[in-house]
């Protein structure tokens, strides 16, 4: 059996339904003359070799300019911190994702009492969205660094004895192809990329030779801080 509302109903429920018609017509109007665009932020966020793990599936929002100005592309819950600027979606997008990428990057780098009131703001915004240990955990560690081959297997250099004094075993796929050339006690420096967590040698990206500098006896040292210019040896004057 249908039901039929009250006779003395129907003007109220007339009435809601053209409220909400209503609305939902502004709302559909606002959003077709301004051409609103939202698309999800792809986990994990990539800008090159580094990676950014987001704690949770983010939401973007393009907002088009009016009279050709720019559009702005925010992320709720990183606003009003991040806001890509450009023509288009993807110009805005790019314009917010290397803002991320370069505020990170700074803030990460220095400790809490390092920074100011606004970019521990910022901070707090980005720890809530991006896995920090996470990155930590696996971004490579970029290091430049000065050793010298300390054997050879024949016919191949297997041991690095870095500057530090520490000594390490090599493989040839790690390292670029002209340190195969290389004699033991060859000096070179050096671009390392190594684990974050055990500092292990993952690859040399850059290898070069250098001289290596020359030992100054104990005399010799004494003589160089002689030859150092001091204040004894300026013209004597007065203070006018």
């Amino acid at each position: 059996m249908l039901y039929a509302p009250p006779i003395d109903h129907l003007p109220a429920l007339h009435d809601m339904a053209v409220t909400l018609a209503a609305s939902r017509d502004k709302r559909t109007a606002e959003e077709d003359r301004f051409d609103v665009t939202r698309r999800l932020i792809p986990s994990p966020l990539r800008i090159g070799e580094t990676v950014y793990l987001l704690r949770s599936q983010l939401l973007g929002t393009f907002y088009p300019g009016q009279d050709d100005a720019d559009g702005e592309f925010l992320v709720l819950e990183l606003f009003p911190s991040f806001v890509g600027r450009g023509r288009n979606f993807n110009d805005a997008f790019l314009d917010w994702r290397n803002q991320v990428h370069c505020q990170f990057q700074e803030l990460n780098a220095k400790r809490p009492f390092e920074m100011t009131e606004p970019e521990k703001a910022a901070w707090q915004l980005l720890e809530g969205q991006v896995d920090v240990a996470a990155y930590r955990q696996t971004t490579p560690l970029t290091l430049r660094q000065i050793g010298k081959v300390a054997s050879r297997v024949r016919p191949l250099p297997e041991s690095i004895e870095w500057e530090d004094g520490h000594k390490e075993h090599v493989r040839l796929d790690q390292m670029p192809g002209e340190f195969a050339a290389y004699k033991p006690g060859q000096p070179f420096e050096a671009i390392v990329v190594r684990d974050p967590v055990d500092f292990r040698l993952l690859k040399v990206t850059h290898i070069q030779r250098i001289r290596s500098l020359p030992r100054m006896s104990s005399e010799g040292f004494q003589d160089l801080l002689r030859s150092i210019p001091t204040t004894s040896s300026l013209p004597e004057t007065d203070w006018d």
